[in-house]
């Protein structure tokens, strides 16, 4: 009986051991399997901050599209071993939760959410590689597009900024199209900064576009201000040109006018009219020369309309030009009217001398007939004299033969002309000057000898002048 009672007291402790060492040793399993789990957590913990800063880079945006590239090699590079550590995390997890169902849940779910992410950064990793791969020629275009917005800017300042010329129409013509060809090519720009914005929008998730879009708003404004700028100087060349193309039309009309008129007055051909003719042609033109009164004015409005700068119209050759013909026209006009005036007087003297020649071409009349009705003794040079002498004062003149032959000495210069061409062929053989001054005439014997060798009217203009004498 006492060894049956020990027996059972040594097993009893036997399986009292025996328990306490599956105790223990399950204490140990589940230890470790916390551990296990632990370090599960911790490996998914780390892979997941691995994921959140590649994802946090391939969100990034850059300045550098160059070094953006290198750097989503090496996030590639990155997130394939994170790729390959969740792989053997997912396994291993799967065969510690066959093991250990509870603890094995919970890091189930975290790997699901570790793939999750991991699926969020390869698309985001896909999505920025294809989007740098784009952005190189975005930028590309961008870049043109903004060189010509900024060549634009700067020919159009150097435009709006320059002094305008002034000086004809055409010049002003010339500028318009200038200013017209520069805001045509501004229209593109419009549609470029337009482009430019939708480039940004592509680049935006990538690059760094703060600053871009600044200056696409500033070139925007800047260029808009500038289109103002242009139309208006347009619209003020456009009326300079009108006014000045106005005023030159007027100008020419006005130096047209002025040449032939000068061309009248200087012409030869006038000279060769009678005094009368010369006269009724000098009225005729100082009264179509009161038609240059309404061409000065309407110069003088043009040049006073034009819509240009005043201290510009002072220094205009055009205006000059103006002035200076403005000067010839009341020039022309004050040398017709003097040129009338003298054409007038003359005129009337002329007219005095035809009344004052027709006298003595009476008087003389009247002297041949009386010389005519007394015969003449050629052949007695005494007798001759005599008969000069008594012809001396006829009667029949009267007081005025003398006062005839005073007021028209121009007339009696020709007859006396023509009487020393009578008294010449007398001259011949001897000369004797007589007492009367400017005369010479032959001595009697060879008078008497050239008598008849005379012509009739030479004989009578000899008397003539002996008559005078």
């Amino acid at each position: 009986m006492h060894k049956g009672g020990g027996s059972k007291a040594v097993w009893k402790a036997m399986r009292a051991h025996n328990s306490v060492w599956l105790i223990q040793d399950k204490v140990r399993e589940v230890e470790q399997s916390k551990a296990m789990s632990q370090e599960f957590s911790r490996q998914i913990q780390k892979i997941a901050k691995d994921l959140t800063t590649i994802l946090s880079k391939l969100r990034a945006k850059t300045d550098n599209l160059a070094q953006a590239k290198s750097d989503q090699k090496v996030l590639g590079e990155e997130l394939d071993s994170c790729n390959l550590k969740l792989m053997e995390l997912d396994a291993a997890v799967q065969k510690f939760s066959e093991q250990n169902g509870q603890l094995g849940k919970p890091l189930a779910k975290k790997i699901g959410k570790l793939t999750e992410l991991h699926q969020q950064t390869i698309r985001q990793a896909e999505n920025r590689l294809s989007k740098l791969s784009q952005a190189a020629s975005h930028l590309e275009e961008y870049n043109e597009m903004l060189e010509f917005i900024l060549k634009w800017i700067e020919k159009a300042k150097v435009l709006v900024h320059g002094k305008i010329t002034w000086n004809s129409a055409n010049q002003l013509r010339e500028q318009y199209v200038l200013h017209q060809t520069m805001l045509e090519e501004s229209e593109e720009i419009h549609s470029n900064l337009e482009a430019m914005i939708v480039k940004l929008q592509y680049l935006a998730s990538v690059y760094s576009t703060e600053k871009m879009s600044q200056q696409v708003a500033e070139l925007g404004r800047e260029s808009e201000e500038l289109r103002q700028m242009i139309k208006i100087r347009m619209h003020n060349l456009q009326d300079a040109a009108k006014d000045m193309k106005k005023f030159e039309t007027e100008l020419k009309n006005l130096q047209v006018a002025l040449e032939q008129a000068q061309t009248t007055l200087t012409s030869p051909e006038v000279g060769r009219l009678s005094l009368k003719e010369q006269l009724s042609h000098r009225q005729h033109l100082l009264s179509e020369m009161e038609s240059l009164k309404p061409k000065v004015h309407a110069v003088q409005i043009c040049q006073s309309a034009l819509r240009i700068p005043e201290d510009v119209v002072t220094s205009l050759p055009l205006c000059h030009a103006a002035l200076h013909l403005q000067e010839e026209a009341s020039r022309l006009q004050h040398t017709a009217i003097q040129q009338c005036n003298i054409m007038q007087e003359a005129v009337v003297q002329y007219e005095q001398y035809e009344q004052e020649m027709q006298h003595l071409r009476e008087l003389i009349e009247g002297a041949h007939r009386e010389i005519e009705d007394t015969p003449v003794a050629t052949s007695n040079i005494q007798e001759l004299q005599a008969q000069i002498s008594r012809h001396e004062n006829p009667p029949a003149q009267g007081p005025g033969l003398p006062r005839c032959s005073g007021s028209c000495g121009p007339g009696c210069a020709v007859l006396g002309l023509r009487c020393r061409r009578a008294a010449d062929r007398l001259l011949r053989s001897h000369v004797h000057i007589l007492p009367r001054p400017r005369l010479l005439l032959p001595p009697g014997a060879a008078l008497r000898s050239h008598w008849p060798a005379l012509e009739e009217d030479e004989r009578y203009e000899l008397c003539f002048l002996l008559m005078l004498l």
